[in-house]
């Protein structure tokens, strides 16, 4: 007898996982399709009718300091000694001259991505958006 109750224990369970089973690939079929036939979220396709080239100029972690946050001295040296591969010595002149490219060559999109600080100082936010201002509106369009 009690072998009895236990097959149909097993065979309700398995029963019930079918269902369960067959109800979420309905639930996700259903959420598929509802994604594929749904308004985007204010997305903007474009694509490039004209003939012309268009310029990228992309750059990625700049990792920058501000001048205000450093003496030079000899802790600022031993930090950039480490080998970490960051230019902090020369962040200034990289930067500037990256900018004065962008205001010559005037490319259609910038992309700046990764750390764009040191180490995510206020100050190095504040000094970098104040050099990135004086070509936010060279470029077509800054991401």
């Amino acid at each position: 007898m009690n072998y009895s109750i236990n097959e149909k224990n097993k065979r309700n369970l398995v029963k019930l996982l079918t269902i369960f089973l067959v109800i979420l690939i309905l639930i996700l079929l259903a959420r598929y399709f509802y994604s594929l036939y749904s308004k985007k979220d204010n997305i903007q396709y474009s694509h490039n009718t004209s003939d012309k080239n268009q310029t990228f100029y992309v750059a990625s972690d700049i990792h920058y300091l501000s001048e205000k946050l450093t003496d030079h001295g000899v802790a600022f040296e031993k930090y950039i000694s480490s080998g970490d591969g960051k230019q902090l010595n020369y962040i200034d002149n990289i930067l500037n001259a990256f900018i004065t490219d962008i205001k010559k060559v005037k490319p259609d999109f910038l992309i700046i991505s990764g750390d764009l600080t040191n180490n995510g100082e206020k100050e190095s936010h504040l000094d970098l958006a104040d050099k990135l201002k004086t070509i936010e509106k060279t470029v077509r369009q800054s991401l």
